[in-house]
């Protein structure tokens, strides 16, 4: 940018050294304003110029404005002043959701970047007006006042540094459109601002001046920007707009009209009321746009349309002595006979006919050029000769004002132009937007015996471009390349058909037949392509799908397909292959994937015929890994063969086009029962219905989404020491059991465990093998056991057991368990016990929160962990001196009153006998019976239906043991 500054401040330099800056003023006489300029008044007669700027004086105009700063600017100003024609000088202002105005420093730093460019040519002779933005209120939110407020205050601040560093030159903005509220806010804030400018396609036009006069504005204004009806004005002419959405476009005569009438009538027109002028768009051609003519009074050529001559109609009051050829009306062009408005389809390759009426003011003698384009294209390519890069090889005959010409091949979006051209630089020109479809029978097209790109007419017999329904051959001895995207409904290969280098040219057919001489290379070079069979591909000849990113698709069709021949694979490879057809593919012929197997839709018939082999690649270095992804509605038939060397990964996914349903494993699992990674990504789950092996060191499970479902005694294993195991997430976790691995040295392991439909994972902290590795196995399993020693309670719905699968295991030094709702309320210990049925007594207490449980640090190792609640939150009732068969023993009872579903009792040691424990009311009638096993320091006694509140006598009754409690139910 400081290079940029540099060279631009020399150029200025040099030309304020040949002359100086001419003052622009305002006088007002009575609320009516003038522009002067060098002292003399001065009517804006302007151009929107992107070419051809310095011919806008030979029509008659004396302004031209540009867009912002750039390189090109001090030429554009020389030579501007050099032909007598000022400029309305640019400055690019950022639209509100390009800049923060609410930030300081942003708006600061674009302040002075514009101060920097105004000190650079305020002295040329050729200024006019400095122009602070154009259509930087594209996007303006009126009900976003603060915003606004900044964002007028900016430009406002822009303004006075003008009038401070300039005063010479006036100031202007340019708005997108003259709405009130906006105007209103504006000429609150934008003090600064002498002209207001907007830029208005016709039918707005006329609205503008009421706008303003609304609004309040009272000083003088300019239309900056002008010309037919924009093509995002369309909604009001439907007719005009073809149910693809293409635009019906005016006639270059059509359009010259309504650039003399804006300019007349809303432009000079309005002089007394304070219009200074305008800016005609646009002088020069479009490169880009909805429609690249829509705009535009020349062609590429330099040739004008008639709209120039218009202009200096407007401007002059006289036309130049030769005018541009007429097109009347958008009657005067037909297709087959019918206008642009009457929905113009045509089939691929189908013969037809246009015919034009056009005149010439001066009788000169005219040419008439005939093109067609596809839709939206950019005006650039082709012959350097044509008024716009069009489609070659269409046109079949052609007389003075009518020709035949063959559709395009390709079905998509076009427009027919005709350009009619006098001896003197002046053009008419017209359009009719038309469809083509693909052909509902199609034919047989043939190469040349020599080939070609595929999109040339020349290399086909006939010169016809194949189209979507046609039958292609390519004979022995012709190549044809692949050049653009190809689409047709069967081929045949005889001779030699490849690729050219833009990766995004694809081939889609039907049946593909490679006979014994033909040659098939989905590639270019080292690159693969994209090739789609919606049939049979037999393969009798040589076919390379071997290159990276080359993927085989065998799509849908009527019927299965099949994948077979006596001819070969480079290398025996298919890079990679999707089985995508809903009624199978069935595979004759061998094949190895190194890359991709693709199990889209259907079933894919393998037979003994398939294998997967990252290591087996022929051409470069071997891949990372082979995977096979399988949906929810497809499968594969037979094992496969899978290389002894080989890192296979297998990955469900949902197709979200098909209805949801759980994917139950198939042969896309290996024989071995061992892989690198299984991906689950299908939200009804995926069963595993065996023990399966994990090798990946990083990535050995990835549960994206969906339930892993595991039978009750299988094991999900994986065998890296180096994988850490991963957390899974809410709705992805395995149902059943997984077994992480762990080296000599201590290190953190993660199991995704879950039941019940929920995820209940587990981390163990400083797990370590004795020597050697080690794999530990968590699994879950229903509720039992009970509240031993410090626990008031267990989960209610699982416990957590804690194996060693293979080798042997140190210990682990911590242990963290989740919980949720349906393991009871907010659990805050781990316990421990030996057996599944057994006495769970509390492990030292960690750290805890309102998902998960810890065990302080320890050492532990297998066995049957719960999570629960232990009795320091419990307020009890201690009753000393019972005997309860052990000297010094006590027996408490809480809470008391009960308030909840259960009465709990401690006895502290625990029973060593089998106790009874009966709720009798006040009457002496038995309520509720508990038989109280020994050896429970906490017994539960709950109800299954809570007693009426009241006062009751708990009794417990066992050998050596007699206690009566007054209880308290409310």
């Amino acid at each position: 940018m400081k290079k940029l500054i540099l060279f631009l401040l020399l150029l200025a330099a040099n030309a304020g050294s040949m002359a100086q800056a001419i003052k622009t003023t305002l006088r007002d006489s009575a609320g009516i304003y003038t522009l002067y300029r060098g002292g003399a008044p001065y009517t804006i007669k302007g151009a929107a110029a992107n070419n051809f700027h310095v011919q806008v004086a030979g029509f008659g105009g004396n302004t031209i404005r540009t867009y912002g700063i750039n390189d090109s600017t001090a030429a554009w100003l020389d030579t501007a002043y050099a032909h007598g024609i000022s400029v309305c000088l640019g400055l690019y202002v950022r639209k509100q959701r390009e800049l923060d105005y609410h930030d300081p420093a942003a708006v600061q730093a674009q302040f002075d970047s514009l101060e920097q460019q105004v000190l650079l040519f305020k002295d040329h002779p050729a200024v006019l007006l400095w122009s602070i933005g154009n259509e930087a209120d594209a996007g303006y939110n009126n009900a976003d006042t603060a915003t606004n407020i900044l964002f007028w205050d900016a430009l406002n601040d822009i303004g006075e540094m003008i009038h401070a560093r300039d005063t010479n030159h006036l100031t202007t903005t340019v708005l997108v459109n003259s709405e009130v509220n906006k105007v209103k806010l504006l000429k609150e804030r934008f003090t600064a601002l002498d002209i207001l400018s907007i830029n208005s396609y016709a039918p707005n036009v006329p609205g503008v001046l009421p706008n303003l006069q609304s609004a309040g504005w009272t000083k003088p204004y300019m239309i900056t920007e002008f010309g037919p009806r924009g093509t995002w004005q369309m909604n009001p002419e439907p007719r005009r707009i073809m149910p693809w959405g293409g635009l019906v476009e005016q006639t270059s005569t059509e359009k010259a009209a309504i650039y003399r009438q804006v300019y007349q009538d809303h432009i000079a027109g309005n002089a007394l009321n304070n219009c200074l002028g305008g800016f005609v768009f646009l002088w020069g051609y479009q490169s880009s746009g909805d429609v690249v003519t829509w705009y535009g009074l020349y062609n590429r050529l330099g040739e004008t349309f008639a709209a120039a001559d218009e202009m200096q109609y407007a401007w002059t009051g006289a036309y130049p002595s030769n005018r541009a050829p007429v097109i009347r009306n958008r009657d005067s062009l037909l297709f087959n006979n019918k206008r642009a408005e009457d929905t113009v389809i045509v089939e691929a390759n189908s013969v037809n006919t246009a015919w034009v009426h056009a005149s010439d003011p001066d009788n000169d003698p005219l040419r008439y050029e005939w093109l067609i384009i596809p839709e939206n294209s950019a005006m650039a390519g082709g012959d350097p000769a044509a008024s716009l890069p069009g489609v070659p090889g269409l046109i079949l005959s052609q007389a003075a004002d009518s020709m035949r010409f063959r559709a395009p091949a390709a079905a998509g979006n076009y427009r027919l132009y005709v350009y009619v051209h006098d001896p003197h630089g002046k053009v008419a020109n017209a359009a009719i937007p038309f469809r083509v479809i693909p052909s509902a029978t199609g034919t047989l097209i043939t190469s040349t015996a020599t080939g070609g790109n595929w999109s040339l007419p020349a290399s086909w017999q006939g010169g016809v471009v194949p189209a979507d329904a046609d039958t292609v051959v390519i004979l022995a001895g012709s190549s044809i390349t692949i050049n653009t995207p190809v689409k047709v409904a069967c081929t045949r290969i005889a001779g030699t058909l490849g690729f050219n280098t833009n990766t995004s040219n694809t081939f889609s057919t039907g049946d593909l037949t490679v006979d014994s001489t033909g040659i098939f290379n989905a590639k270019n070079g080292t690159i693969g392509r994209t090739v789609t069979v919606n049939g049979n591909l037999v393969n009798n000849g040589a076919v390379d799908l071997s290159r990276a990113g080359a993927t085989l698709i065998m799509g849908p069709a009527a019927n299965s397909t099949l994948l077979g021949g006596t001819g070969t694979y480079a290398y025996g490879i298919i890079r990679s292959l999707t089985a995508g057809n809903p009624h199978g593919v069935i595979l004759q012929t061998p094949v190895s994937i190194p890359s991709i197997l693709t199990l889209a839709d259907g079933v894919f018939h393998n037979g003994p015929y398939l294998t997967m082999d990252n290591t087996q690649v022929g051409f470069g270095a071997a891949v990372t890994y082979c995977e096979i992804r399988r949906t929810q509605h497809a499968s594969l038939s037979d094992a496969y063969t899978l290389g002894s060397a080989a890192a296979l990964y297998v990955r469900y996914h949902h197709d979200a086009g098909a209805p949801a349903q759980v994917i139950t494993e198939g042969h896309e699992l290996p024989v071995s029962r061992s892989l690198h990674s299984i991906t689950v990504n299908n939200p009804e789950g995926v069963i595993i219905q065996d023990n399966l092996a994990l090798r990946s060191i990083n990535s050995a499970l990835v549960l994206t989404d969906g339930i892993l479902h595991l039978p009750a005694d299988k094991t999900l294993v994986c065998t890296n020491p180096s994988y850490p195991g991963t957390p899974g997430s809410p709705h992805s976790f395995v149902e059943g059991a997984v077994a992480l691995s762990a080296g000599a040295t201590a290190v953190d392991r993660t199991f995704p465990v879950g039941s019940g439909g929920r995820r209940r994972k587990v981390v163990l902290s400083g797990v370590a093998a004795v020597s050697g590795a080690v794999a530990v196995r968590l699994s879950i399993h229903a509720a039992a056991g009970w509240p031993g020693m410090n626990m008031r309670s267990l989960s209610a719905a699982r416990r957590w057991q804690c194996s060693v699968h293979s080798g042997e295991l140190d210990s682990f030094s911590g242990i963290g368990i989740d919980y949720g709702t349906d393991d009871g309320d907010t659990q805050n210990r781990i316990a421990f016990s030996r057996k599944h049925h057994g006495v769970y007594h509390a492990l030292p207490a960690g750290s805890s929160n309102d998902s998960t449980v810890y065990a302080a640090t320890g050492s532990y190792g297998p066995g049957w962990y719960a999570t629960g609640q232990d009795c320091s939150n419990l307020h009890t009732l201690t009753i000393a001196g019972i005997k309860a068969g052990i000297p010094g023993s006590k027996i408490a009872l809480y809470p008391n009153p009960v308030t909840g579903n259960a009465i709990y009792i401690v006895c502290t040691p625990a029973l060593k006998q089998t106790a009874l424990a009966t709720l009798l009311d006040m009457r002496g009638n038995a309520v509720h019976r508990w038989l109280l096993p020994p050896g429970q320091v906490n017994q539960e006694l709950s109800f299954d239906k809570k007693p009426a509140g009241g006062v009751y006598l708990l009794v417990l009754k066992g050998a050596g043991v007699y206690r009566s409690f007054k209880v308290v139910i409310l």
